[in-house]
């Protein structure tokens, strides 16, 4: 298949190599509510990894809670 590449500008880039995921998941996460984000003026994105990952891990853990009490009903 041939896939559109589209460039964006003034996206952040992680400075290591253990923060791809993160970045990947925190960028679909504005595209998916539609928001318009000045990624690098916003965040310091590299600053606030610890807490990126916090927030993704509490987000899966209530979505594994709230699978195993609509299983359990």
């Amino acid at each position: 298949m041939n896939w559109p590449i589209n460039d964006v500008d003034d996206l952040p880039q992680q400075d290591n190599g253990d923060d791809c995921g993160v970045f990947v998941m925190k960028y679909m996460e504005a595209v998916m509510s539609s928001k318009t984000v000045a990624w690098k003026e916003t965040i310091d994105w590299c600053k606030e990894m610890p807490k990126f990952r916090a927030q993704i891990t509490a987000n899966i853990f209530r979505a594994f809670s709230n699978l195993i009490k609509l299983s359990n009903e």
